[in-house]
């Protein structure tokens, strides 16, 4: 990315419908386990940037972002997108078509995507290093 003037931005997503029944704790604590979820997400991808930065050839990681909502949609809108952003998702190791699926999060996130979106096949990163 560095070589085309590209930064890179680390972003999740953690949709928390209203009625996500937890198990009939109410408003109050789904909203604390939603946050604290939210901040498990943020933690993660943080480390996660920190890893990247440490790369031979190391894009430059501009941010993580993480969008909450109540549907997909709305978590993905939770995000502020540049115009000219696009969104890198990485396929699953599920199902017959191992190396270009998707799983069902994946899915839901290229299908409310407000940018477009690259799919990379599985293991690629791993290959292209041998």
């Amino acid at each position: 990315s560095a070589s085309v003037g590209a930064a890179l931005r680390i972003a999740s997503f953690a949709v928390v419908p209203p009625d996500s029944g937890t198990s009939g704790a109410g408003l109050d604590a789904e909203t604390a386990i939603a946050d604290t979820w939210a901040a498990d997400i943020e933690k993660h991808a943080t480390s996660l940037a920190r890893r990247v930065s440490e790369l031979d050839q190391a894009p430059t990681v501009s941010d993580v972002a993480v969008g909450r909502g109540e549907t997909w949609e709305a978590a993905m809108a939770a995000v502020e997108w540049e115009p000219n952003e696009v969104l890198v998702v990485g396929s699953s190791t599920l199902g017959p078509l191992a190396r270009v699926f998707l799983g069902s999060h994946a899915a839901k996130i290229v299908r409310h995507s407000p940018v477009p979106v690259v799919v990379v096949p599985h293991g690629v990163a791993t290959r292209d290093r041998e």
